[in-house]
């Protein structure tokens, strides 16, 4: 079969790499907002359980000290028990910018108390770092994985020599962190984060929920759920939200031509990766291919092709499996050949 193989790089939407980049986005104002998420703000003092705490949440919690109003999961600011005078002055320290800590479920959806003063940030890999750098706050980082240290000039320019490598993100040299005294070390993936902040006892260990973006539907992600609280921990909440207001703009954009293509006019494109031993010998003939949960497949689905994974996994399979955690599913060579493949 004479098959086309190609490589199609596809714009992923949901990163913005570099501070380069960044410079170029317009996202200082912006007054006519159209993010609404699919599920409140998680951040502590959310009383109304919209997206964003202010004026509206002193209302909402003056309503339920007066037993007016019947409480809400996020309106004990202070995370107390008790909802009372006390978290009226943290919801008012939230919107002054002089709150001292924060209240948050993090991307795993644990409770986490974060102290505000930060000036020193410790990143994992690409995705966090480029939010720093998007959110402004670039010049507080001073450590970072070993992925992002190796474009550590192009994220932070080539004047900054202090950026210390931490190497390996996922069993760190603790030791060696700890002597960093950072006051946060935001993580890339969920996995590990209790042990860290067990090893890492004086530094907030913070899964945001980066690992987990979702280009077709991002409201309904925690990565955008990530990017609002990062807003607020390093008071960049306006900047945060302009973020994700353009982020949702370029996909309407994407999407108002792609939802315009006929299903039997798009190409056909099979999304795969390969491990570091793929084809090493005669042996190892499986294909990782993206399901449609993997951000990979998402952008190509965003972008108006039709995924072959789709026809080569099963319905389960393709869904990202009965709790939609399956980002790659491995099949044979021999499904590879006789599908139908513009592009892989």
């Amino acid at each position: 079969m004479n098959k086309r193989y190609s490589v199609i790089a596809v714009v992923a939407i949901l990163i913005v790499s570099g501070a380069a980049g960044v410079l170029l986005l317009n996202l200082n104002n912006n007054p006519d907002r159209g993010y609404v998420p699919s599920t409140g703000l998680e951040v502590f003092g959310n009383a109304n359980e919209d997206w964003k705490i202010d004026e509206d949440d002193l209302t909402a919690l003056e309503e339920m000290i007066a037993g007016e109003r019947d409480p809400t999961a996020m309106a004990d600011a202070n995370n107390d028990g008790v909802i009372d005078e006390d978290d009226l002055e943290q919801v008012e320290a939230i919107i002054n910018r002089t709150a001292e800590f924060l209240w948050l479920i993090d991307g795993d959806g644990n409770t986490k108390k974060i102290k505000l003063d930060i000036e020193r940030i410790g990143s994992e890999y690409y995705s966090n770092t480029e939010l720093m750098c998007i959110l402004d706050v670039k010049d507080k980082v001073v450590a970072v994985d070993n992925a992002p240290y190796q474009l550590k000039d192009f994220y932070f320019g080539e004047g900054r020599t202090d950026i210390v490598n931490m190497v390996n993100m996922h069993v760190p040299n603790y030791e060696a962190v700890a002597d960093l005294n950072l006051d946060i070390l935001l993580t890339f993936s969920y996995a590990g984060t209790e042990e860290k902040q067990e090893a890492l006892s004086n530094v907030d260990v913070v899964y945001l929920g980066m690992y987990r973006p979702d280009v077709l539907e991002p409201e309904k992600s925690e990565y955008m759920q990530a990017i609002l609280k990062a807003g607020y921990i390093f008071d960049r909440v306006e900047r945060a939200e302009n973020y994700i207001d353009w982020l949702l703009e370029v996909r309407d954009d994407i999407a108002s031509v792609s939802e315009t293509i006929a299903e039997e006019d798009k190409v056909k494109v099979l999304m795969t990766n390969y491990s570091n031993s793929h084809f090493a010998d005669e042996s190892i003939v499986e294909w990782s291919l993206y399901t449609k949960i993997d951000p990979q497949g998402q952008a190509l689905l965003l972008a108006g092709g039709h995924s072959v994974a789709q026809d080569i996994l099963t319905p389960q399979q393709y869904n990202g499996g009965a709790d939609r955690t399956i980002y790659g599913a491995k099949v044979g060579s021999e499904s590879i050949i006789t599908a139908d493949i513009d592009y892989i």
